[in-house]
């Protein structure tokens, strides 16, 4: 314990600590979600639309942004910090992307390991400098994130 409070949870303590941040920060954004849903679709926010994607659409941006805010605050409670809370959203958003891509749910199954990895790319042990292959965790990391933003732009600006 230091003098400004309570200290990381490193070792195996922090892929647990993890994973109960992960699944508090779903069961929060669940919430947000079922709040906002009925909420989107009774005041009009999408006018008049025929496609009925608008309201599902809106949604799950909110439920997004209150996932990676239920993420900060679940990894400021446990302690893992906000740099897991981003690479995890980081993760997230690869994660989803490839399951677009593959049409496939069952691809989500590389969900549960998001938290695990963001552990991964976040380790660090008291008082030493991060690990080279914690750094190249986080460069392959980052260069997939680039990579599925370049194709996402090329896909845009390819479709009819």
């Amino acid at each position: 314990m230091t003098g400004r409070g309570l200290d990381e949870p490193w070792g195996a303590a922090r892929f647990a600590y993890a994973y109960l941040a992960a699944v508090v920060s779903l069961l929060g954004a669940g919430l947000v979600g079922l709040i906002a849903y009925p909420i989107i679709g009774a005041t009009g926010a999408c006018g008049a639309d025929t496609s009925g994607y608008c309201t599902p659409g809106t949604t799950g941006l909110v439920v997004v942004i209150a996932l990676a805010g239920c993420l900060v605050l679940a990894a400021r409670i446990v302690r893992l910090g906000w740099q897991w809370a981003a690479w995890t959203v980081v993760l997230i958003l690869v994660v989803v992307q490839v399951m677009v891509w593959a049409d496939r749910i069952w691809v989500g199954w590389l969900a549960v390991l998001v938290p695990a990895l963001a552990v991964a790319i976040t380790f660090r042990q008291p008082n030493r400098a991060p690990r080279r292959a914690t750094s190249i965790g986080r460069f392959i990391a980052l260069a997939l994130v680039a990579a599925q933003f370049v194709v996402w732009l090329v896909e845009l600006m390819v479709a009819p």
